[in-house]
């Protein structure tokens, strides 16, 4: 618990103040002091007192700034963990639900039940192999141009040789 929070600034000052003045008489020998040594050494230490206290007071406003700045930070930091921790936790539960779906039919219930919330604003689509054709499981549209893309691109993702088949550069005499 804060015993001074920033509406209380203007009570501290008014504290300081009011310590200054009530120990003003002690606080004048201290002065004097310090004046005594000024004189006796020729050294300007009272503006140098005074400098120390504008840096002092300086620094200490650039830390408070500083440690905010880190604070927001930390939170960015765990609001995007949090975000993350939320969409694991859908996709866990994508997969367990997966695990569970034994027929075609709760499989499709599966999917349209957890993928639109683990796909977000994101567009998916879903395909499966029947016999010799590409059948759209999610989501049952007519836009066939987009299917048709899909469909066309789906035997080279399932197949394994064509990811090793990329074309690579050949070295034409240069060794």
């Amino acid at each position: 618990m804060r015993l001074i929070t920033r509406n209380d600034a203007s009570l501290v000052v008014g504290l300081v103040a009011s310590a200054v003045v009530i120990f003003q008489r002690p606080l004048r020998l201290v002065w004097e002091a310090a004046w005594d040594v000024q004189e006796r050494y020729h050294v300007d230490l009272l503006p140098a007192l005074t400098i120390f206290v504008g840096v002092f007071i300086f620094h200490e406003a650039r830390k408070r700034q500083q440690a905010k700045a880190e604070g927001l930070v930390v939170a960015a930091e765990a609001a995007q963990a949090r975000m993350r921790s939320s969409e694991l936790e859908r996709l866990m539960t994508l997969s367990q639900a997966l695990a569970s779906a034994l027929d075609p039919t709760t499989l499709e219930q599966v999917l349209w039940r957890h993928l639109p919330a683990l796909a977000g604003e994101r567009e998916f689509w879903v395909l499966a192999r029947r016999s010799d054709r590409w059948e759209t499981l999610l989501p049952k549209t007519t836009a066939t141009r987009r299917r048709s893309r899909w469909c066309g691109l789906a035997p080279r993702a399932v197949d394994s040789r064509s990811w090793c088949s990329r074309p690579t550069s050949s070295s034409s005499g240069r060794r």
